[in-house]
């Protein structure tokens, strides 16, 4: 029997092999209780003693979170506001593109990006307002979007890219998109979840002025969403190496002001070789139980340094 997420079936099978007994408290729900020589820790995929109850209900919440970073002197965070009907929207001074999401949640879901006008606001907000009765309005930064996960005194980082179909002679979007799927499925190590065909993704091709049966251009790369999540079919490049130390040093202040020693900060860099800066950053995420599979395929070392954050010198052998 396995458990719902990646992560905790990792932790599950890697503490083993570090002599630290495992056992299965709830498979359904993701716990875990971890025991070496007389400490006992609980942990949930990788939400751990560590993961404090109030901070991560400012981390659930993405329009408290930006507003707790920028009271914190972080500098660099989107304009946002939130609403809870379409009433309440200032149409004349709505500055496009934008981006729509629910004001909770995690995963990328239900968010709309690159929004241009008011027909596409209405529909985003819709998809929004289903999934949770705020919805978060923010502004759009057009840059490269990046995972930095933060682990005690680890840093990985890796950069995120929208689902995309590239040129294969005469195969259609739609074919290519089959194509991709079939490989995604094929995968030893299931990474990437299939491609899905919904609203965000036609609206993509509409605004390309494509469909599903346009045949690319020779090497064109058609990307199918604007946000880059691995629930949304995205998929990642290790860029911990690439990183500027700086931005590095960011992220633990960012870890520090949270007070949290497991937590992921989503940026938008223009160039990451570079020093975070008015015109080379910006902060739009954090999250308190960050996904592992996203650092492919670094994901053994994510979960050596959470077993040794909570079982200090237990995985001082490697490999």
């Amino acid at each position: 029997m396995e458990f719902g997420s990646y992560a905790s079936n990792e932790i599950y099978k890697e503490s083993k092999k570090y002599g630290i007994k495992a056992t299965a408290i709830s498979y359904r729900d993701n716990f875990i209780l971890l025991e070496y020589k007389w400490k006992k820790e609980l942990i949930k995929q990788t939400a751990t003693r560590f993961t404090n109850l109030i901070q991560g209900r400012i981390c659930d919440n993405k329009f408290l979170a930006i507003q707790y970073l920028r009271d914190h002197w972080i500098h660099n965070i989107p304009q946002n506001i939130v609403i809870e009907s379409l009433e309440e929207v200032d149409w004349e001074n709505i500055k496009y593109p934008i981006v729509i999401k629910p004001q909770k949640w995690h995963g990328g879901k239900w968010v709309s990006v690159g929004i241009k006008n008011k027909k596409e606001f209405q529909n985003a907000f819709q998809i929004a307002k289903k999934e949770y009765f705020r919805v978060l309005i923010e502004e759009q930064v057009e840059w490269d979007d990046y995972r930095f996960l933060v682990i005690g005194k680890k840093i990985f980082v890796t950069k995120r890219l929208p689902a995309n179909i590239t040129w294969n002679w005469t195969s259609t979007i739609l074919e290519l998109i089959d194509k991709e799927n079939t490989k995604r499925e094929s995968a030893k190590d299931k990474l990437l979840v299939p491609i899905k065909i919904d609203q965000e993704v036609e609206r993509m091709l509409k605004n390309q002025i494509i469909t599903l049966q346009t045949i690319p251009k020779k090497w064109e790369t058609i990307f199918l969403r604007k946000n880059a999540n691995l629930s949304t079919w995205g998929n990642a490049i290790e860029y911990t190496d690439k990183t500027h130390e700086e931005n590095k040093k960011l992220a633990f202040q960012i870890a520090k002001i949270m007070d949290m020693k497991i937590i992921a900060i989503d940026f938008l860099f223009k160039d990451i070789h570079q020093k975070y800066s008015k015109d080379n950053g910006i902060v739009i995420e954090i999250n308190d139980t960050p996904w592992i599979r996203l650092h492919h395929p670094r994901e053994k070392e994510v979960v050596k340094e959470i077993l040794e954050l909570l079982f200090p010198n237990s995985t001082t052998w490697k490999y």
